[in-house]
């Protein structure tokens, strides 16, 4: 069984992936820093599907491109997608796309922000399937009990 962590600052990654590894050391691990390599593990048929995808909401839309004036093209969003503290919430555009294929439809997904569930709420009604809100502000044993949780055996990627 393999679990994504989808996180763009390596520092959080570390420790996300540090304490995940300590409590599940049987798993085995995939660190994806940009929207644009979630997308890009998504198509790889060699890659075995996650298990379980925790995914970080607010990761730089990796495609944007700079304006000959230096200033970012607002027009090469995603419609529906707006600037929040400098960052996009490509995580959303990867959760639509987890939801849209009918191979990953029933990977639960983890949301693991600093934003707020109430921040999220219109997005996690949006979301058949399981979509499991934490904050980055709890303690990783949170993160990892929600893991241990989603994890059952006879699941689709499940070893147990």
């Amino acid at each position: 069984m393999s679990i994504w962590l989808v996180e763009d600052d390596p520092s959080q990654a570390e420790l996300i992936l540090g304490a995940l590894r300590d409590a599940l050391p049987k798993e085995e691990f995939r660190h994806i820093k940009t929207e644009r390599g979630f997308f890009e593990a998504l198509d790889d048929s060699a890659l075995d599907l996650p298990s379980v995808i925790i995914l970080d909401v607010m990761l730089p839309w990796t495609e944007l491109r700079l304006l000959p004036s230096g200033e970012l093209d607002r027009g090469a969003l995603p419609a529906g997608y707006d600037e929040d503290g400098g960052f996009y919430r490509a995580g959303v555009r990867c959760l639509e796309e987890v939801r849209r294929r009918e191979n990953t439809r029933s990977i639960p997904v983890i949301w693991l922000t600093v934003l707020t569930n109430g921040d999220l709420s219109a997005e996690l009604g949006r979301f058949s399937g399981r979509v499991v809100y934490v904050s980055k502000r709890e303690k990783p044993e949170k993160l990892i009990a929600t893991v241990r949780g989603l994890i059952q055996p006879g699941q689709p990627g499940s070893r147990g």
